[in-house]
């Protein structure tokens, strides 16, 4: 006994799918880019939040060792003018341009 089987399929069919796997792998790649960028951005936020905690943290320490005496609130006052500087001058930097 012999049995034969014969497979046919379209050609157009056939490159419609192979268009859409095309984009659907165009999407996959824009898609981990999207993600590879948001986790960076989560990081980077992550590593501001840090800093401004460990600001805080040695803001009432530095409060703490000043108590009432003039001349160090006067250094700590100072002290605080220039980070905030520093700080809007970062977010400055690092903001994108929309």
């Amino acid at each position: 006994m012999r049995i034969d089987v014969h497979v046919h399929y379209d050609m157009k069919e056939f490159q419609e799918v192979k268009h859409l796997l095309h984009q659907i792998l165009n999407k996959e790649i824009q898609m981990a880019t999207a993600f590879d960028d948001l986790t960076r951005e989560v990081s980077e936020t992550r590593t501001v939040v840090d800093s401004a905690v460990a600001l805080l943290r040695g803001l009432k320490e530095r409060l703490d060792q000043a108590g009432t005496d003039p001349q160090k609130l006067q250094e700590l006052s100072a002290s605080l003018d220039s980070k905030q500087q520093e700080l809007a001058q970062a977010i400055v930097d690092n903001t994108p341009a929309e």
